[in-house]
């Protein structure tokens, strides 16, 4: 997937998944393709409300998902860090800030 996100504002715009690379992932790893679309949502929409383009090394945010890490591990593995989610927390509670006023 992509997230587009406003460095500068520090909030995401838009969020694209690509299904057929989910799918494709998926199946190759003998996984199933709705648990992995979950997944992939639930990374791109992360980028959105943490404002954020940068991918730690472990958890649902890293960067790299492959076959091996979809066959193995445990299903923490696929949680956000602790401090992702506090991160989260805050930024949900505060509620959407304001647009910036159109020309």
């Amino acid at each position: 997937g992509h997230a587009a996100v406003d460095k500068a504002a520090g909030r995401g715009t838009l969020a694209t998944i690509f299904a057929d690379r989910v799918d494709r992932l998926a199946v190759n790893a003998g996984n199933d393709p709705g648990v992995l679309l979950g997944r992939a949502i639930g990374h791109e929409v992360g980028h959105l409300l943490l404002g954020t383009t940068t991918h730690p090394s472990r958890g649902l945010m890293r960067a790299r998902w492959a076959s091996a890490d979809l066959q193995g591990g445990t299903p923490r593995d696929w949680l956000f860090t602790p401090s992702e989610a506090r991160e989260l927390q805050r930024r949900v509670a505060e509620g959407p800030t304001p647009r910036t006023a159109r020309r």
